[in-house]
C-alpha cells in the first residue's frame, strides 16, 4: 500500500549517506533486549512495525502493510493453529499440554503523520488498535518510551505496565549509512517501558519494574549466539 510515509521511507533508504536525525521512526530493539522480552513474555511470533529489514520475527508486517489496517488476533490465531499442526505432526508429546500461546511484538512509530488520509503511524492510533485487538484475542508484547505524560500513554487499557531501570540504547537500521562529516552513529537511549494487552486477562494490573541488567542476564546469551551463528553463514558463503 503506497503512502507518503512509505515513499518518503524508500527514498530515506535508498540515499547514499544519512544523518542520525534523518532516522525517525526507525531505531532497531537490541537484539539481546527483544530475546529477553520474548523468553519472559513470548513466544513473540509477529513483528507487528517494520521497515522490512529491521523486523525480529519471521512474520512480520511492513509500512507498506499497514499494521493499523491488519487482523492481528486473525493472524496470530492462524500462526497458533500452524504451530500446533506441526508439533501435532511430530507426534512427541500431547499438542494441547505444551503448545504455548502466541504473541505478537512491537516497537511502534511515534510520527504522527497528520496529513494522512489512512493513518499508519501515532501512538494515539496505535494504542486504540492494540486494545481493538486484544477485545478480539490479539495478545501483544510493546516496548515503548517510558511517556507517562503523553496523551497516548495506555494506562488505563494495557493489561501490564512494566518500567525498564535504566536508559536503552536502540540501534540505527541496517540501512542507515552514517555521513563522513557525521558523529558517529552510536544509539538513541531513553527510558523506557514493556506494556502488555493480554486478551486472557482483564485486570489492569499495578505498575511494574526491571532493571535494563536483569533484561540484558536473560537476552545476552542468546542474542551472542544468535550472533556467532550468523557470521558462521555469512563466512561459509564467503568461502563459496
Amino acid at each position: 500500500m503506497s503512502s507518503e510515509y512509505v515513499d518518503n521511507l524508500i527514498a530515506l533508504k535508498a540515499r547514499e549517506a544519512h544523518d542520525l536525525k534523518e532516522i525517525g521512526d526507525q531505531w532497531r530493539t537490541p537484539d539481546w533486549l527483544f530475546f529477553a522480552l520474548d523468553k519472559l513474555f513470548g513466544p513473540l511470533v509477529l513483528d507487528l512495525f517494520t521497515d522490512g529489514q529491521n523486523a525480529k520475527c519471521t512474520r512480520y508486517y511492513t509500512a507498506e502493510d499497514n499494521a493499523l489496517r491488519q487482523d492481528w488476533a486473525g493472524r496470530l490465531k492462524e500462526i497458533q493453529e500452524e504451530q500446533e499442526e506441526l508439533q501435532a505432526a511430530a507426534e512427541v508429546y500431547d499438542v494441547a499440554d505444551h503448545v504455548q500461546r502466541v504473541w505478537g511484538f512491537a516497537n511502534p512509530p511515534y510520527s504522527r503523520n497528520r496529513a494522512a488520509e489512512v493513518p499508519l503511524t501515532g501512538m494515539v492510533n496505535i494504542m486504540a488498535k492494540a486494545e481493538e485487538e486484544r477485545k478480539k484475542g490479539a495478545g501483544t508484547v510493546w516496548l515503548i518510551k517510558a511517556a507517562t505524560a503523553e496523551t497516548w500513554w495506555p494506562d488505563t487499557i494495557a493489561t501490564r505496565t512494566i518500567f525498564i531501570k535504566g536508559r536503552i540504547g536502540f540501534e540505527p537500521p541496517v540501512w542507515f549509512k552514517a555521513k563522513k562529516d557525521a558523529a558517529g552513529a552510536t544509539s538513541a537511549g531513553f527510558g523506557a517501558a514493556i506494556v502488555i494487552f493480554d486478551p486472557e486477562d482483564e485486570e489492569k494490573h499495578a505498575p511494574e519494574y526491571i532493571s535494563r541488567e536483569a533484561l540484558m542476564d536473560i537476552g545476552l546469551p542468546m542474542a551472542n549466539i544468535m550472533q556467532d551463528v550468523c557470521e558462521k553463514w555469512i563466512a561459509q558463503w564467503d568461502e563459496v
